[in-house]
């Protein structure tokens, strides 16, 4: 499967790496690999996680309390956000109605 990002997600990304990179020699580059194994758990198993509507899914990644949030599109895996789980369920609500959804 083809994996594409979503220019908000693309955001989350870099915006996530910047805060950790800041905090810690490398720990950006730690966040940015845990993203990169959960997408290909995704690609794996890309129906593995609960539907959340609208066809969302959201993996948790295993160091970091963030949740790549993505839907499957065809034979394409669209990645829509990379969010904070310890964030109130309104904040990925709320980025997923900014998507549209």
């Amino acid at each position: 499967m083809d994996v594409a990002w979503a220019l908000p997600a693309v955001g989350d990304l870099r915006e996530n790496m910047a805060f950790y990179g800041a905090k810690e020699m490398g720990l950006g580059d730690r966040f940015e690999q845990e993203v990169e194994d959960a997408i290909g758990r995704i690609v794996r198993y890309p129906r593995a996680w609960f539907d959340l509507g609208g066809g969302f899914r959201r993996c948790q990644m295993h160091s970091f309390l963030y949740g790549v949030y993505y839907q499957v599109q065809g034979e394409r895996i669209v990645i829509m956000a990379v969010l904070d789980l310890r964030r109130s369920a309104e904040t990925w609500q709320r980025r997923l109605r900014e998507l549209g959804i």
